[in-house]
């Protein structure tokens, strides 16, 4: 049985750039046309960005129009947006809690597994959904506390791997998504039920897709900052940092969660956005505007106006004054002249 740690998960086969369409026979229908019926991410979360993909692409092409990045790297990805829409063959995912990573690892490498536990589902009411939460929880906890098959602290037995996947993808379907990710204080899943029945219905030929999709991508769960210090080394003028920054919050909790960010740790991760520049990579950055938001960053990061709901600063980088989209306001930082 093979053994898997719940850091990083890499498959080896990589897809050639990509330039306008997905490559493969999945992505074709009877008669030859291009079709992609992957492009919604299977699950949304609270912090999920897919609603803000025209406002993120029209920056990305206006830049960047004939030449389509090769890579893109996410600190913060829940969702995987970008793979599900901008046609990237290639690049990391990072989120800190394990169970995102183990199922997109599912998800690409024992996809008809997935099918097989999922397609036909039906999470009824609470009971059902209690038991979900009791199954993945035991089964997660066993590992993290060194009682898997994988023997040691951490590690899980592929089939654990397939598991907890499957369970995890039911709770994200079926959940109340409206506070976000919620763990108690053993990182166990505690989202309360969503209070609707759902049905899994899953589309055998995006299922494939999906898979495509996620053929050159690096999976891991790391804490971000030693996420982005692995793979500054792997940035060049074809790499595009995503990244979404997760809602700030006043207090410092366990940094292991990334559901939040203090402004402490916003303020280091904007310091690090220049070693992207210095290597060529390109950077859009999505941030939740509140108020005194724009004042702030000005004051901190030197930000000057250059003109109608735009700044730069001395490093580079740029700011939009945003849009709203769903009652919330968004800023974007990015490397782009704007």
């Amino acid at each position: 049985m093979s053994i898997f740690n719940l850091t990083n998960h890499h498959h080896s086969n990589s897809q050639e750039p990509i330039a306008k369409e997905w490559p493969g026979r999945e992505f074709r229908t009877r008669g030859g046309a291009y079709l992609d019926r992957s492009k919604r991410p299977l699950f949304n979360t609270k912090n999920s960005i897919y609603h803000l993909r025209e406002e993120v692409s029209a920056v990305i092409e206006q830049a960047r129009a004939s030449t389509p990045h090769e890579k893109v790297m996410m600190p913060f990805g829940e969702s995987l947006a970008s793979f599900w829409t901008n046609c990237v063959g290639e690049g990391a995912m990072n989120q800190s809690y394990s169970p995102f990573a183990v199922f997109y690892y599912v998800l690409r490498d024992h996809t008809k597994e997935l099918i097989s536990i999922c397609d036909g589902r039906v999470i009824e009411d609470l009971n059902d959904y209690n038991r979900l939460v009791m199954q993945f929880n035991n089964t997660f906890y066993r590992v993290l506390e060194g009682r898997g098959s994988g023997t040691i602290r951490g590690y899980c037995s592929e089939d654990e791997m397939i598991r907890m996947g499957t369970l995890f993808y039911l709770l994200m379907v079926s959940c109340d998504q409206s506070e976000g990710l919620v763990l108690n204080e053993d990182r166990c899943f505690a989202n309360k039920w969503g209070g609707k029945k759902v049905t899994v219905d899953f589309d055998s030929k995006a299922m494939d897709q999906y898979k495509s999709k996620l053929k050159g991508v690096v999976m891991s769960d790391m804490y971000w900052r030693q996420f982005m210090f692995r793979y500054l080394d792997k940035t060049d003028e074809d790499t595009l940092w995503m990244i979404n920054v997760p809602p700030f919050s006043e207090s410092d909790r366990d940094e292991s969660v990334h559901q939040w960010l203090t402004k402490e740790h916003f303020i280091d991760l904007v310091d690090m956005l220049p070693l992207i520049t210095d290597r060529k990579g390109d950077i859009v950055m999505v941030v939740r505007n509140t108020k005194g938001f724009i004042k702030s960053c000005a004051n901190l990061f030197d930000f000057v106006l250059i003109g109608k709901g735009r700044w730069k600063n001395s490093r580079g980088l740029y700011l939009t004054e945003g849009f709203e989209t769903v009652g919330q306001k968004y800023s974007i930082f990015t490397s782009y002249s704007i």
